[in-house]
Parts: C-alpha cells; sequence; structure tokens
C-alpha cells in the first residue's frame, strides 16, 4: 500500500512538471504573436493593415509553424518523459511484487516444511505408541517386562523423528533382527525334539533360551519363586524362566516374536514342523530331570523329587500335576494338594506298574518335602 501511494505522488510531480512546461510553451507561443504583431503593426489600422501580398503570409506561416514546432517539442518530450518515468516505476513496482511473491513463496515452503516435520514427528511418536501399546499387552499376561525403547530401535533402527518406516525390509537390521530370534528358537525346538543331550545339554538350553530373553530386551522384575532359573551371568539374577511352568514361558516368548514380526510387516513367524506337545515334554523333561545341576533360586528339600514326579507323570499327561508354587510354602494347603494328586494319579490310563512308580515318587517327594522346617519356609518366602 505504501509503496502505491509513492508511485501516485512521483505521477502527480510529473504531471505538474508537465503542466507547467505547457504553460510555459503557450507563453513562448503568445509571445512570440505578440511580439510579431508589435514589430509589424499588425491589426494597427484593423483589418485595413492586414497584407494581401502571399509573401507576407508565408512568413507569417512560418513564424507560426515555429512557435507550434517549440511547443509540440516540449509536450512530446515531456510526455516522453512522464512514459519513461512510469515505465521505472512499474519496473520497480514488478520488482517489488516479485520479491514480495519470492519471500511469500520462501515462508509458504517453510510452513509446508514445517508441516511435514511436525507430521513425521506425529507419526512417529504414534507408531512408537502403537509398538508401547501391543508390548503392554505382552506384559498383562507375561512375567516379563519389556525395555520397549531398546527394543524399537532394535526393529525400527532407522526411525527418528524426520523418518518413519512401517515395515522393515529385507537386508535391514530389522528384519535381521527377527530373522536371528527366529532361527534361534527353532534351534531350541530341535534341541528339545532331537534329544541331542552331547550337543544340548540342560544348561546350555537354559542359556539358549536366556539368550533369546535378552536379545528380546526382557526382563523379570518379580522375586524368585521355587523353580526360577538364575542368571549365571548376573549376580542373584532371575532369568524369569520357570523350571516348572516352562512351556508356558516358551509360548509367552513365541506369541512376542510372532507378534513383533507382524506388527513390523517381515511375516517370519514360527512355525515348528513338530508336534509341540512332545517338543514341551521334552524340552520340561531336561530341565526337570536335572534340576538338581541347574542353577535355580530358591530351593527347598524335595525340589529333585518334585522334578522327578513331574517328568514321569508328563509321559502321560503334557501338562503335568497341577499346583500352585505358592502352596509349597503351606504345609497344610500342600497336604491338601498331594491329596489331589493321589486322585489324578489312580485315574492315569496306564498300566498298573506306571502307576505305582508314580506313586513311589510322589511318595519320595512328600517324605523330603516334610523335612523342611518352618525355618526353610520362612527363608523362602522373605526369598521371594
Amino acid at each position: 500500500m505504501k509503496n502505491e501511494d509513492n508511485s501516485i505522488l512521483e505521477i502527480d510531480r510529473w504531471l505538474k512538471w508537465l503542466k507547467m512546461a505547457a504553460y510555459v510553451g503557450i507563453g513562448i507561443f503568445a509571445v512570440i504573436l505578440i511580439t510579431y504583431a508589435i514589430k509589424f503593426r499588425a491589426f494597427y489600422d484593423g483589418f485595413k493593415a492586414i497584407s494581401n501580398i502571399p509573401n507576407d503570409w508565408s512568413a507569417f506561416g512560418s513564424l507560426l509553424s515555429g512557435a507550434s514546432s517549440l511547443l509540440g517539442a516540449v509536450g512530446t518530450v515531456g510526455v516522453m518523459l512522464l512514459a519513461i518515468n512510469q515505465f521505472k516505476i512499474q519496473q520497480k513496482q514488478i520488482l517489488e511484487q516479485s520479491k514480495k511473491q519470492a519471500e511469500f513463496e520462501s515462508k509458504q515452503l517453510e510452513k509446508w516444511a514445517e508441516e511435514a516435520r511436525i507430521l513425521k514427528f506425529q507419526l512417529y511418536l504414534s507408531h512408537q505408541k502403537q509398538f508401547e501399546d501391543m508390548l503392554l499387552e505382552f506384559e498383562a499376561s507375561s512375567r516379563f517386562r519389556v525395555n520397549k525403547r531398546i527394543l524399537y530401535k532394535k526393529i525400527f533402527p532407522k526411525n527418528n523423528s524426520n523418518y518413519v518406516s512401517f515395515e522393515s525390509e529385507a537386508g535391514e537390521d530389522g528384519y535381521s533382527f527377527i530373522f536371528e530370534l527366529h532361527n534361534k528358537f527353532n534351534t531350541l525346538y530341535q534341541a528339545a525334539f532331537h534329544h541331542d543331550m552331547e550337543t544340548y545339554t540342560p544348561e546350555n538350553l537354559v542359556l539358549k533360551l536366556n539368550s533369546i530373553v535378552k536379545k528380546l530386551s526382557l526382563f523379570c522384575i518379580e522375586s524368585a519363586v521355587i523353580g526360577d532359573l538364575k542368571d549365571i551371568n548376573k549376580c542373584n539374577g532371575n532369568t524369569g524362566i520357570n523350571i516348572f511352568n516352562l512351556y508356558g514361558t516358551i509360548d509367552n516368548i513365541e506369541l512376542l516374536i510372532n507378534s513383533l514380526s507382524s506388527f513390523s510387516g517381515l511375516g517370519i513367524f514360527i512355525k515348528p514342523d513338530f508336534d509341540e506337545n512332545i517338543i514341551s515334554y521334552k524340552l520340561e523333561k531336561y530341565y526337570l530331570g536335572n534340576c538338581d545341576t541347574i542353577h535355580t533360586t530358591p530351593t527347598f528339600n524335595g525340589l529333585k523329587e518334585l522334578a522327578d514326579l513331574q517328568v514321569e507323570f508328563k509321559k502321560h499327561i503334557n501338562k503335568g500335576l497341577f499346583f500352585d508354587l505358592d502352596i509349597l510354602h503351606n504345609k497344610s494347603d500342600m497336604k491338601s494338594t498331594l491329596e489331589q494328586w493321589d486322585r489324578a494319579i489312580v485315574q492315569l490310563s496306564t498300566d498298573q506298574h506306571d502307576i505305582e512308580n508314580i506313586k513311589k515318587l510322589k511318595k519320595a517327594f512328600s517324605d523330603s518335602y516334610e523335612e523342611n522346617s518352618f525355618e526353610d519356609f520362612l527363608s523362602l518366602r522373605r526369598r521371594r
């Protein structure tokens, strides 16, 4: 608006100068005519003094022509100067308008870039939130907790506030991470199915399972219960893997790996080619049958006998004998549980020899369990 006002004032000034030039030109023209009339006594005697001689009129015409030419020249030059000045003003306005347009476009591009950055940042936060919500669902049914930020970076290492990818592509770190977990888990299944104890000792299997837990950035915040496996790489550490509920732990972790694979769009799912019931039995048998050589915490009299009983019972029912670990701290509740076990053993669909063998193992556990003193159970409670 200010530039437009300045342009109007500039044109007005030029118009004033042109008006003055026109007045000067007209004045000069009038002076010439008056001077001619006085000098040659034109109209001195009225119309009688007007000459009839053609040469006089020719001279008078030349005078008018010269005076008119001067007036025309002044007007032409003035108009040309006005046009030139107006052209300059227009060019200046065009340049100023172009500059304003460039500044506007630059600001608009900056605004769009900022909006795009904010949108990407919101997408990044939203993607992280969805990832964390999925892990919260896992934690709701698991003993484990997840270091969500670290795990997110392992699967989506390139994601940040300026770049968001919803899928991990082949050849990238996230893809390799899921693929490695898939292979580790299949190796665990293979070891359990083929019963290759020369290569996969119970402690090796513990290490393999625990390495998967660590790779997933999982940690157990609960106090140790009977049958929990110690983290041999961490003083007084609890792996969260329980010798009496091994299959539940494995199934829980398998579900997490498959969920991560689905969320990242990889579609690499753990699908064992073996009977999972057989795998469950054999893998737990490794642990339960060798619990005296595995670092467990806390322990009590009868732990080895309980493991032997569970191994034998699992030959007939995969789930084994059901009991709550908390019952072990209360002899009165444990007595009721032993009676339930007696009824479950009698109902087994197997020959009498197997039933008698299971009864012997059950009695061995019961006798050893009774040797625990009140102080032993009090100690167990303190270590929970």
